[in-house]
Formats: structure tokens, sequence, C-alpha cells
């Protein structure tokens, strides 16, 4: 991630954030204590030559028009994403540990809640 700052001369700042990622290149920017801020997306396949060097160029482009580097951290796009979780297997209704009478009781009362 590369989080660059402009300070305006008359006070205020803005804020320009490039996060790289395996998919593509997530840029979002706008004032500095805002709550929100815009975000734009761009793919792997547009990014030239990719989301780290597209990152990169924007970031120069951005310093040379008065941005400040506040904080770069080195890119996870090329760290493989942790493996599937399995899924787990459900609960048998003996192994539950649901009474027999709660199991029946709920059973016939599946439309009288709220």
């Amino acid at each position: 991630m590369i989080h660059l700052r402009y300070y305006h001369p008359a006070g205020g700042s803005k804020d320009w954030f490039a996060e790289i990622r395996p998919d593509g290149l997530v840029i979002r920017f706008g004032k500095t204590a805002a709550r929100t801020m815009q975000e734009r997306f761009i793919p792997a396949i547009e990014c030239r030559p990719d989301p780290t060097g597209e990152a990169r160029s924007r970031a120069d482009q951005k310093m040379k028009k008065g941005y400040m580097l506040v904080r770069e951290q080195p890119s996870l796009a090329g760290v493989a994403p942790p493996p599937p979780v399995e899924p787990c297997s459900p609960v048998s209704e003996q192994d539950s540990g649901v009474s027999s009478v709660l199991q029946e009781w709920g059973q016939e009362n599946t439309q009288n809640w709220f």
C-alpha cells in the first residue's frame, strides 16, 4: 500500500491510497479527515505492467504534483491467498446434546415463532 498526502497552502489536506491486490489495484482518495473516500478499482489486466508498477507510476505522478509520501508497505500481490477453509460437518441429532423432548417440541412448533 502507498499512502500519499497533499497539504493545501491555505490549510487542510487530502490523502491518496493505492492498495495492490492480486486481482488489481484499488485507489482511494479524499479529504484527510473525511469519513468516506472515493474509490476506484483497476483490474490487473488493465494495469501496466502489473498492479505494483501501475501503483508506483500513479504515485510518482501524484508526487510530481506536490503529494508527499506518508507510508509505503510491501506489496502482498505476489503472496498466494490462504487455502480455503474446509467446511465442518454438521452435527448429527444424536450427538447434538439436545434432548429428544426438545427436538420433538422443535419439530412440532416450527410455525409458532415470533
